[in-house]
């Protein structure tokens, strides 16, 4: 279903990516209706124990588009690396990238414009891999916001550079999130 022109509105009125991702942070809260793009109101409910970081993340400046925590059903059934995905302006995104250089997490950067295809797993279901990481299309996602919300935020995203962060310990869940949300308020107390 596809959201109201009120739910669209406070996303339309947007003028940088870090408005945008304080929206998502909203949305995350049920304080807006429907995403625009993947229509829902709700997070998965795998991520139940990353909400609370989600929202900081987000609130922080990085527009969140994937996550999932690290889990580990049992060694052969569903195992999976931490990880968040997203979107944020040059200076946030080298910040990471900096602030996580030996730090033990892995950074993939993206600059605006460019189409990715580098796979890193990060999930695996009875043995087969069913998700990964290194890949970026970003027209996707600008076309995605341009018809759904507005041609205005289609070029935040088109001017936005892509971020993926990930832990690559399978099945770790206590790790990335602290580190990320610290480095992030770092960022944000350096401003």
């Amino acid at each position: 279903m596809a959201p109201e022109p009120a739910e669209i509105r406070p996303w339309q009125q947007a003028q940088s990516i870090a408005e945008l991702a304080r929206l998502t942070a909203a949305w995350m809260r049920g304080e807006l209706g429907r995403h625009p793009i993947d229509r829902t109101r709700a997070l998965d409910p795998e991520s139940g124990a990353i909400t609370e970081y989600l929202l900081q993340i987000n609130e922080l400046g990085l527009m969140t588009t994937a996550s999932q925590p690290g889990l580990r059903v049992d060694d052969t059934a569903l195992v999976q690396r931490s990880f968040v995905e997203g979107y944020g302006d040059e200076r946030l995104i080298s910040m990471l990238d900096a602030a996580f250089t030996l730090s033990g997490f892995v950074v993939i950067s993206f600059p605006p414009g460019r189409n990715v295809t580098c796979d890193v797993s990060v999930t695996a279901r009875n043995g087969y891999v069913t998700s990964w990481l290194g890949r970026h299309y970003p027209q996707d996602d600008i076309a995605n916001w341009s018809s759904s919300v507005s041609p205005e935020v289609g070029a935040i995203i088109a001017e936005s550079w892509g971020v993926q962060i990930f832990d690559p310990v399978w099945g770790r869940n206590d790790r990335l999130w602290e580190a990320v949300t610290t480095v992030l308020r770092h960022i944000a107390d350096a401003a």
